[in-house]
């Protein structure tokens, strides 16, 4: 049963871990290269239907990595992010390209980048920075801290329920 228990805690744990990590925004300091729109057929309720997606490029100014940002809507109806201005996202990308190209830029985002599954992360916002610009992460330690206090404090709550006799009035007789 105690095994049982601990492996059910990690599991959990691990699963919200995931969750968490997806949804926390990130930021990278980029060089806008271009923005891309491709059409994927989407199955639904009343069958297939045609989707267009779009796609922001960018060049990383600390890797010199190119990557991409998926620029979509909310992605499911309980997503802690309520973005509905993917297109005026999409405007303000391209106004960056054409009127202050090669500028940097601080580009918001959350998710992750599986190529294996087609999947890249969610850009939520674009703002032109300067070079020496350091982005703030406060939010995410702080959410971190909270979120591992939390898993601390409930394992060392299952120990100690592991560890009390499972029944006080036998234990008393012996």
């Amino acid at each position: 049963m105690k095994k049982w228990a601990f492996v059910s805690y990690i599991v959990i744990i691990s699963i919200l871990a995931i969750g968490l990590f997806y949804y926390l925004p990130f930021t990278n300091k980029v060089n806008l290269v271009g923005t891309e729109v491709k059409r994927e057929i989407r199955s639904g309720p009343n069958g297939d239907f045609l989707k267009d997606i779009q796609y922001v490029s960018a060049k990383d100014i600390a890797t010199g990595k190119t990557l991409m940002y998926k620029n979509e809507g909310t992605p499911w109806p309980l997503s802690p992010y309520v973005k509905f201005d993917s297109r005026d996202l999409t405007r303000k990308v391209i106004s960056l390209e054409e009127y202050k190209p090669g500028a940097i830029v601080l580009a918001t985002y959350f998710g992750f980048h599986l190529p294996i599954l087609n999947m890249y992360p969610n850009i939520t916002g674009v703002k032109a920075v300067g070079s020496d610009y350091k982005p703030n992460s406060n939010f995410n330690i702080v959410v971190t801290v909270i979120f591992l206090s939390t898993v601390l404090l409930s394992f060392i709550w299952l120990i100690r329920k592991f560890r009390q006799p499972e029944n006080i009035a036998s234990s008393k007789l012996t």
